[in-house]
């Protein structure tokens, strides 16, 4: 399993917005009614404020705890 993402040097320059249009568009295409956005941390604010901005919601929760020994 991998993991797709902005580099940092690429971040809060607008290509992510622009991968979500590209997202939206190609599913408009085909016709998809719905979505996966995968696993994003609760402590990832800007992606979850993303994933609400076009209409997604919290379904289920995971969450990793440490045992400190």
């Amino acid at each position: 399993m991998f993991a797709l993402g902005v580099k940092p040097a690429y971040q809060h320059t607008g290509i992510a917005a622009r991968f979500y249009q590209l997202h939206f568009e190609a599913a408009e295409r085909h016709a998809a009614e719905g979505g996966e956005m995968g696993y994003i941390l609760e402590t990832n604010r800007p992606m979850n404020r993303a994933m609400e901005g076009m209409g997604g919601e919290i379904v289920r929760r995971f969450r990793v705890y440490e045992r400190v020994w």
